[in-house]
Parts: structure tokens; C-alpha cells; sequence
């Protein structure tokens, strides 16, 4: 009789073991190990050129002496994630957005209308501008340009990316010059990023049929646009005027 008692024991043991075992591992499969969140917050050299809403820049066209006028109607400033290069990490990047509607007063353009709406866009490494609606010009275009990339270097600009996930520009842009200081219409800007724009994977820009030109300068963001060939009929040269940040 006491060996049968030894052996119920014995089974009574195995068999409690065996369900501990089976939970343990069960509550540690539901129970994953946290992910590290990696954070990777916005050059300041990026960030400078974040405005708020209140925040407007007065254009002349040089070509045909039309005024635009361009607002910030809307800002946000947020973390998105940025891939999972390490399935062990989680990593997101700080970013930002501003919606800009340009108000003109071309000819037969009814008073205070939106003809054309740009944002432009932080990214980990650079600034992208997007036509949403545009004046011929402009909406020729790609929809996407990227304004600078950072570190800058004179030359072909690599595509602004994010995380580990690259993500492409649909024009070729380089950087033409980095200009220390940039006068234009009695007002001196420092350190102005001059950008070339084409619409195909052309880099010289002798050879392109399509060029723009951004001047975006440290203290007021862009200052200056060349938008399409000298001599076409949708040139368009935007010179700053006069503006006001909000930051």
C-alpha cells in the first residue's frame, strides 16, 4: 500500500510540475519583453524653419507685379514612427507640417481667394515643400521638392528619409550654392541654401528643360523662388517682400 501512496505521490508531483511548466511558458510567451522606444527629436537647424500659425510672408512677382501673399493656416508638431530596423526597438522621429495658402491679386482672381496652397515638411534630415494646388508653374512640377537636406553640401541631394525606411523625392535637387549672406530688397539673410529642381534624373542644369530655384535663408525661411525656364510664359520670380514670423 505505501508504495502505491509513493507512486501517486510521485504522479501528483510530475503532474503539477508539468502544468507549472505549461503555464510559465504560456504567461511568458503572452507577456512579451517591452520594446525599447528609441526617440530622435528634429535638427535645430531643421526646426528653425517651424512657424506658427500668425505667421505670413509678402511676395512680389518680378515678372508680372503681381503680389502673393502667403499664410501659415495650420502647424503640428508630433512623433511618427519610423520602421523597425530591430525587432527589439521601436523608433520614432519628431516631425513637423505647416499648411501655407498663397493669396494673390493676379488679374481676374476674386479677392482674398487661395490660388495655391504649399506645406512644408521637418523630416529627420531635410525640408520638403508640396504643391497641393498650384498656379502652372508650381503644379508642373513634381508635387514633392526637397528645400534642403542636412548636412549641407553643394551638390546632388540625396532623398530626405526617415528611420530606416528611405523614402524618395520625385525630382532631381541639388544644392547650387550656400550663400552666407543674401541681400535682397534692402534686407540681409544669413546663411541661404540656394536649390535647383528638375523634373527628371537630368543633374546638370544646362541640360534640363524644367528648373526651379529656392533661396530658404536661416532667419525667414524661404526668401526668394525662380519658378520655370527664363522666357516661358509661366515664369514666375518671387521675391520677399516683407514678412512676420511666429515661432
Amino acid at each position: 500500500m505505501k508504495s502505491v501512496n509513493s507512486l501517486l505521490r510521485l504522479f501528483k508531483i510530475v503532474a503539477y510540475s508539468a502544468l507549472g511548466a505549461i503555464m510559465f511558458f504560456s504567461c511568458k510567451k503572452n507577456n512579451p519583453t517591452p520594446k525599447t522606444v528609441v526617440t530622435t527629436e528634429l535638427d535645430p537647424q531643421i526646426k528653425r524653419n517651424y512657424f506658427k500659425v500668425g505667421t505670413y510672408w509678402i511676395y512680389k512677382d518680378t515678372v508680372s507685379g503681381d503680389i502673393d501673399s502667403a499664410y501659415v493656416t495650420a502647424n503640428s508638431d508630433s512623433l511618427r514612427p519610423a520602421g523597425y530596423c530591430d525587432p527589439h526597438k521601436e523608433y520614432y522621429n519628431e516631425v513637423f507640417d505647416m499648411r501655407i495658402n498663397v493669396v494673390s491679386n493676379s488679374p481676374g482672381v476674386p479677392a482674398g481667394s487661395a490660388e495655391e496652397t504649399w506645406i512644408i515638411s521637418g523630416r529627420r534630415n531635410g525640408l520638403i515643400i508640396q504643391v497641393v494646388d498650384g498656379k502652372g508653374s508650381l503644379g508642373a512640377q513634381p508635387k514633392e521638392m526637397i528645400l534642403a537636406r542636412y548636412p549641407v553640401q553643394a551638390g546632388y541631394m540625396p532623398p530626405v528619409h526617415e528611420g530606416c525606411v528611405y523614402g524618395g523625392s520625385p525630382d532631381s535637387a541639388y544644392v547650387k550654392d550656400v550663400l552666407p549672406s543674401f541681400t535682397l530688397n534692402g534686407r540681409t539673410f544669413n546663411n541661404t541654401i540656394v536649390s535647383g529642381h528638375m523634373p527628371s534624373k537630368l543633374f546638370d542644369p544646362a541640360e534640363a528643360d524644367y528648373v526651379d530655384y529656392f533661396y530658404l535663408s536661416e532667419d525667414a525661411g524661404v526668401v526668394k523662388m525662380i519658378l520655370a525656364p527664363k522666357g516661358s510664359s509661366m515664369q514666375r520670380v518671387l521675391e520677399l517682400q516683407r514678412y512676420h514670423i511666429i515661432k
